[in-house]
């Protein structure tokens, strides 16, 4: 009984887990009265393919309530119209907080969203700060991965973000990033 209990509220436990770590973990919530405001809390860079996740779940967690929990810029309505692609994807990284790169298969074979990555990963690495979230929408195996130099060295200092296929799980995932849109953390390491 306890074992069968365990197993089916452990997503609960580790939700619990979580909360506590972030309490006790020395991340500062980012303040409104930043020196240099930004337009939006994220860039979300993700393949057109995924849009219908990024509609249907992502928009609908971060964005609620009046006015939004967060301002989150999405290409296909927020870049400006005219203006060539490149800098309106070097303004939209640059103008947010955050860039949430949504990670698929169609993402890596997407010429744009690769630039969208590297613009992403160069800003974490110019600014030393923690502005770049990684969500794995799903598996890709590492050898897949291994021609990517940019996302690996980011995947092997920063901790990514998998969507759970278990319903149960996808909490504890919106919670997590959650606090990684609300936290700012510099970054102490070399990543040369």
């Amino acid at each position: 009984m306890t074992i069968t209990l365990t197993y089916r509220y452990r997503w609960y436990g580790r939700y619990a887990m979580f909360l506590l770590r972030a309490k006790f973990n020395k991340y500062e919530l980012i303040r409104e009265e930043e020196e240099n405001p930004k337009t939006y809390d994220a860039f979300v860079a993700h393949n057109s393919h995924d849009s219908a996740w990024v509609i249907r779940h992502l928009l609908p967690q971060l964005e609620r309530g009046d006015p939004p929990e967060f301002r989150l810029c999405l290409g296909d309505c927020d870049f400006q119209p005219g203006a060539p692609i490149v800098d309106n994807i070097a303004e939209s990284i640059y103008e947010s907080r955050k860039t949430i790169c949504v990670i698929t298969r169609n993402f890596l074979e997407s010429d744009w969203c690769r630039f969208e990555m590297q613009m992403a990963t160069y800003r974490l690495f110019e600014e030393h700060v923690d502005c770049l979230i990684v969500v794995f929408l799903e598996q890709i195996p590492a050898q897949r991965l291994a021609k990517y130099h940019s996302l690996r060295r980011v995947m092997c200092r920063n901790t990514y973000l998998e969507w759970p296929e278990d319903p149960e799980a996808r909490d504890l995932f919106w919670e997590r990033l959650r606090v990684a849109l609300r936290t700012h953390r510099p970054l102490n390491h070399d990543f040369n």
